[in-house]
């Protein structure tokens, strides 16, 4: 987490501050080497705030210790060292630090410095939560939705990411929206899932502009908006979203919530195609099969088809089976097609299972 003074009061002049700092007083050293960090009042120096931060820290002070394991964590100012990072962080929070709190749990689970040991962060994470780190809070819900290093316990998940996201954490918004719309650990609500997600979007989160989107096309917890779908999806995709790029080309593809037009949705298939959304290529096979938004090129739609049926997507595998046993596209080869078809159906695929049926094939 970057190292911040919102404790400190900026009252005081810099003179004062250094002034005091000089005179040996540890948080004054403290805010001293907060400000070499930030660099928005004197120019950035992380060997000078390394300096303030060392002075303030041997006094015990716990911001100054926090700041110094925090400059050892990231190498500024000093030579990176993750064991010197977590003395410091532990002796900030062994007096109550949250921020040093969390970063030492951080350590724990990412076995920076210290063995790798979940319940450890855990611990530290819960610490922190506990004085009201809303990242804290994401944290400790995540140990328990995942299962690390606690049994899964959805309610307990479902506790600490409403913590967090009553504090505008986006995330968690995003991840309690989601134990709403699967019914995990509070009851199933749509509506409650949709006003999570909507706070988590309108801070341009893009997870949650994607999930907007999602309810507004198939109206979970909202009134069908294919418009109000289209405008979020686009905000996602301008995020670089795959999942919004390919849901902007089916919106274009049928003209619901925006003009129709079938070059935009090819272009929005073939960017998340692009990308490996499997969906996607099987898409952009379609639109070179019938021609829909470019030229109709049978050759490229298999290779799409084909990019999509080797990620496990079933319409694509039914499209190269057909492909094959059609000769379109490629050399005719029904063994291969049946080989394909079979594939398909075996997941589930209807147009696969119907194929199959109707060549008396047992699958």
């Amino acid at each position: 987490m970057l190292l911040g003074c919102s404790s400190i009061s900026h009252c005081q002049s810099l003179e004062e501050y250094e002034t005091a700092a000089s005179k040996g007083d540890a948080k004054a050293q403290a805010v001293l080497g907060s400000l070499y960090i930030r660099g928005n009042v004197v120019k950035q120096d992380c060997e000078e705030a390394a300096k303030w931060m060392k002075k303030s820290a041997e006094q015990g002070n716990d911001l100054g210790q926090y700041g110094l394991g925090w400059l050892y964590f990231k190498g500024y100012g000093v030579e990176k060292n993750y064991t010197e990072s977590v003395k410091w962080y532990k002796k900030a929070a062994e007096q109550g630090n949250p921020d040093a709190q969390s970063d030492l749990a951080v350590c724990y689970e990412q076995g920076l410095g210290v063995t790798k040991n979940y319940a450890e962060a855990l611990r530290w994470f819960r610490k922190a939560a506990e004085q009201g780190s809303s990242y804290a809070q994401y944290c400790v819900a995540d140990y328990y939705m995942e299962g690390t290093g606690v049994p899964i316990n959805y309610e307990e998940a479902s506790k600490w990411y409403r913590l967090s996201g009553e504090q505008g954490y986006a995330t968690a918004q995003v991840k309690l929206g989601d134990l709403y719309y699967l019914g995990k650990g509070v009851a199933k609500n749509n509506s409650e899932a949709f006003k999570w997600y909507m706070k988590a979007a309108e801070q341009g989160n893009v997870d949650g502009q994607l999930d907007v989107g999602d309810c507004y096309k198939n109206g979970y917890g909202v009134n069908i908006n294919y418009t109000e779908a289209a405008k979020w999806y686009n905000k996602a995709a301008d995020q670089g979203n795959m999942d919004a790029k390919y849901n902007l080309g089916i919106l274009y593809f049928y003209g619901n919530g925006v003009p129709q037009n079938h070059e935009m949705a090819f272009n929005y298939f073939m960017t998340a195609a692009k990308q490996g959304y499997n969906a996607a290529q099987n898409n952009v096979g379609v639109c070179y099969k019938k021609g829909y938004g470019t030229t109709q090129n049978l050759g490229e739609a298999f290779k799409w088809y084909m990019k999509a049926a080797e990620q496990g997507n079933a319409d694509g595998m039914f499209n190269v089976g057909a492909c094959y046993y059609n000769g379109e596209g490629v050399q005719k080869d029904e063994q291969k097609g049946i080989k394909w078809l079979t594939a398909a159906a075996r997941k589930g695929n209807p147009n696969a299972q119907k194929t199959l049926k109707d060549l008396n094939i047992k699958w």
